[in-house]
């Protein structure tokens, strides 16, 4: 680079061949021009191909119909941000129709100018998981014609305080709508797009139906949700038995065989909110295989942590309120017993097998204790109260602690005289290990 003060050079600013001039404070600077930017990444050509697509459709557009477009645009002129009137030409107009080519919906070829647009969203549904699932609806009066064609942007990494329209998008995709569908957390993978937890982000949704102008862009926003494999608010006060996870997903049930298996039987005042409450008799929770067992397998990291009010326990029997196993087996198991809480883990290996158990200080009936399970490697390590009580770091304690054949119930252990009377509020489930101070944070809530 170099720099002249000559009056040569006082009018030239910009480039010349492969050389570029800029007029600075200190004078002309002289340097090699930047190289273009090649516009060559997979989204660039996706959108070039579209436009290049449409752009063919218009050369090839019959003269009377390029007028009708540029009539059209004589008559609709259009305000821009600050408040101009500008107008577009016929062959702008033209784009506007265009969609994305996909193999799921047949190819818009309209010639004329629409009489309608397409319907406006006038809500939209986000509930954003980190690692999944991302549930998306949006709503609008536009009825299924066989070829209604969503396109979805995302704008990440919002503040959590602005309503500004973001100025930048990332394209997700375009899908056809009906039949809805609500899991787009694969169609973000297939995007490149991997949300973070606690990222507030901004989802913008346009529709085109054939021979209707698209809508206008809809705006949502959402903030995304922390990682976690299943959450059981235990806040279901209905006249189903089934136990809600917030993400929409592992479904739990109540089983009461003797009385109502109804949520609203059992609901109760919680330590957040509601709880859900066992009598100790024959109530118990079972949890959906489906997520406790893939958790819970060898090699995996996990954190089970849950709220727990113990009725006065029996000094003579263990209560059993959280197990997945009954003798023989393997898994964990909670209980009180004579004021005491014990929590138990048990990993087999075939004719070998390893127990991990700590007694707990005395705690008192009635009360609201946060209890915790964390496995991180080989190392489990419980918590009561937001304290460890207990660290074991024996090598089987990896293995399997979810037998296939048996089900994760709370309030029983699912063997005679093993029924727990209390109740349980807020239990996660996490597939990573939660560092200690997370732990803290759960119990101090």
């Amino acid at each position: 680079m170099a720099k002249a003060r000559s009056t040569l050079f006082a009018a030239i600013s910009g480039n010349a061949g492969g050389t570029e001039f800029a007029t600075t404070k200190s004078g002309i600077q002289i340097k090699n021009r930047k190289p273009t930017k090649k516009m060559n990444s997979p989204r660039e050509i996706t959108a070039r191909r579209v436009f290049d697509e449409w752009a063919k459709k218009w050369t090839a557009l019959d003269p009377a119909f390029k007028q009708a477009f540029n009539a059209y645009a004589a008559n609709h002129p259009q305000t821009d941000s600050v408040g101009n009137t500008r107008y577009l030409s016929g062959r702008n107009w033209f784009l506007k129709l265009r969609v994305p080519l996909g193999d799921d919906w047949a190819p818009f070829d309209e010639a004329v100018p629409c009489m309608m647009t397409t319907d406006y969203y006038f809500s939209a549904y986000l509930d954003l998981w980190a690692g999944g699932p991302y549930t998306m609806a949006f709503f609008n009066a536009e009825t299924d014609c066989g070829n209604n064609v969503e396109t979805i942007w995302i704008a990440r990494f919002q503040s959590s305080t602005t309503s500004h329209q973001p100025k930048t998008w990332i394209p997700v995709g375009s899908f056809i709508r009906f039949p809805g569908n609500t899991s787009y957390y694969d169609r973000f993978i297939a995007a490149g797009i991997e949300l973070c937890p606690g990222e507030h982000v901004a989802i913008k949704v346009v529709q085109r139906v054939p021979y209707k102008w698209p809508c206008a862009p809809f705006i949502a926003w959402a903030t995304v949700q922390p990682y976690m494999a299943a959450w059981w608010k235990m806040n279901d006060d209905t006249i189903t038995i089934a136990v809600a996870d917030a993400k929409n997903v592992n479904l739990g049930y109540i089983v009461d065989p003797t009385g109502n298996p109804a949520s609203n039987f059992h609901s109760v005042a919680g330590h957040i909110d509601k709880a859900l409450y066992m009598d100790g008799v024959d109530d118990y929770i079972v949890l959906p295989d489906a997520i406790i067992h893939p958790t819970l397998a060898a090699g995996t990291d996990f954190t089970i942590a849950m709220w727990w009010k113990p009725d006065s326990p029996d000094p003579l029997l263990g209560k059993d309120f959280l197990a997945n196993y009954t003798p023989g087996t393997y898994g964990i198991l909670l209980n009180t017993y004579d004021s005491h809480f014990y929590m138990t883990t048990l990993t087999r290996d075939g004719g070998d097998s390893h127990i991990f158990s700590v007694e707990s200080p005395d705690h008192h009936s009635n009360t609201w204790f946060h209890l915790a399970v964390v496995r991180k490697g080989t190392t489990i390590t419980f918590y009561l109260e937001g304290a460890s009580i207990g660290e074991d770091t024996h090598a089987m304690n990896s293995l399997s602690l979810a037998d296939p054949a048996k089900h994760m119930t709370i309030g029983a252990r699912q063997v005679p005289s093993k029924w727990s009377p209390g109740a349980v509020d807020d239990f996660r489930l996490y597939a990573h290990a939660l560092r200690p101070d997370e732990i803290a944070a759960l119990a101090a809530m």
